[in-house]
């Protein structure tokens, strides 16, 4: 074929014309980049590092990508909290104190896979991040071992808990309190209808916690969520139970090999048509059992966010407390933070003289009533690590838990650089 050469007019229009095609295709990925939401992170006055920021999005993909809008190859995943058309959760970059961050809000790749699995069977639900096990929520009754009363065969708690290393730091039916079970709920001295019952003395056989159903379960880049319910019941009439409470816990377990980090969010309604007295005592709520082998150890103890340790910390009121004690190849230890949102923050604390248990408890100081229909919300962080207590690193923590960044979404000239 032989060729024929253009004219110059017909060369400059071909010219103009992939000049036309190329600035016709930057200013469609500028408007599409302008049609992109902005949002912006500010980081108030506390340095933020590696800290979860929780905020609403002017989108409703499930997953998306927040880019850096000044600097393009900065870029993290959110991940949308299940239920919510708007709340996502995401891990966010260092920011310095007093300076802020600006994102562009875009659909994240459907290649995203999850980083945080959840195994179900008829009997738990197991948590893991990578290949660790972070920790298992007991659906079916577990039955106490042979030497122990089957009185205090319980569902619905959390146990094993481990350490990144592979560590157990809860007890599941330790001997000298068989009734305290990992993580678990409950109230002791309460009344309802006249009659006197305790949910957490299990010999008592006036009060019962079991988990009736698991509502949700969700996995993704950000982290791993459950929904169970539980029921606490009447139980001084053994052939008439009645249900007193329904609780919901929502459990989210966050990308984070090391250390393991997790929130508990506990709802409890009263569903019966009289509330429920929960009377002053000296603990009770949602409480942490060590493993015993902290037992009688000189270096297992506790530690709060106002520097005291066991007898002095006890039934004082700390926004964290640490219980920390020896394993094999040296301490683990696991931090509970209080949530400013939480009844009577910042709630006292039962710091067993003893043992390795203790537990925010809000009946310490005077009754209160859970009226029918009524939510009663109890939020903590749980944070378990390898190695000794580290006090700065706790404080940083709850920073971000108590008072985490601020997140707005930006429109017109406030969403440029």
């Amino acid at each position: 074929m032989v060729a024929i050469p253009m004219t110059q007019r017909e060369a400059r229009i071909r010219w103009s014309g992939r000049v036309g095609l190329a600035l016709l295709a930057c200013v469609c990925a500028n408007m599409a980049a302008a049609a992109e939401p902005v949002v912006e992170v500010v980081a108030g006055p506390h340095d933020r590092n590696g800290t979860l920021v929780v905020g609403a999005l002017p989108s409703r993909l499930p997953l998306v990508e927040l880019v850096d809008v000044n600097e393009s190859s900065r870029s993290t995943i959110a991940q949308r909290i299940p239920g919510s058309d708007e709340y996502v959760w995401w891990l966010e970059q260092p920011l310095p104190a007093g300076t802020r961050r600006k994102y562009r809000v875009t659909e994240a790749g459907r290649d995203q896979r999850p980083e945080v699995a959840v195994e179900q069977d008829e009997n738990a639900i197991v948590v893991q991040v990578g290949d660790r096990t972070v920790l298992q929520y007991n659906v079916a009754t577990v039955q106490p071992p042979a030497d122990l009363d089957p009185v205090y065969a319980r569902s619905g708690f959390i146990h094993p808990l481990m350490t990144p290393a592979g560590h157990v730091v809860t007890a599941g039916f330790p001997k000298d309190h068989a009734h305290q079970h990992g993580i678990f709920s409950a109230w002791v001295r309460t009344e309802f209808e006249g009659r006197k019952l305790d949910f957490w003395n299990q010999r008592d056989l006036t009060g019962h916690v079991r988990h009736v159903s698991v509502d949700r379960i969700e996995t993704g880049p950000v982290f791993a969520q459950f929904d169970v319910t539980l029921e606490h019941s009447d139980r001084s009439d053994p052939k008439q139970p009645r249900p007193v409470l329904k609780e919901t816990w929502t459990v989210r377990v966050y990308h984070s090999k090391a250390p393991f980090l997790f929130d508990i969010v506990s709802t409890q309604t009263c569903v019966a048509d009289s509330p429920l007295q929960v009377n002053e005592y000296h603990y009770g709520g949602i409480a942490f059992r060590g493993t015993t082998k902290w037992l009688n150890q000189e270096t297992a103890d506790f530690l709060t966010s106002d520097g005291h340790s066991r007898v002095a910390g006890n039934h004082t009121r700390p926004k964290w407390v640490a219980a920390t004690g020896p394993f094999e190849e040296g301490p683990g230890t696991l931090t509970v933070l209080d949530h400013p949102a939480n009844f009577r923050f910042p709630q006292p604390v039962r710091l067993h003289p003893s043992k390795p248990y203790f537990v925010f408890t809000p009946p310490f100081l005077g009754p209160f009533a859970l009226p029918p229909g009524q939510p009663y919300v109890s939020r903590y962080r749980y944070f378990v690590h390898d190695g000794a207590p580290v006090t700065a690193d706790y404080d940083r923590l709850w920073r971000d838990y108590g008072a985490p960044p601020v997140v707005q979404a930006l429109t017109g000239g406030d969403a440029g650089e």
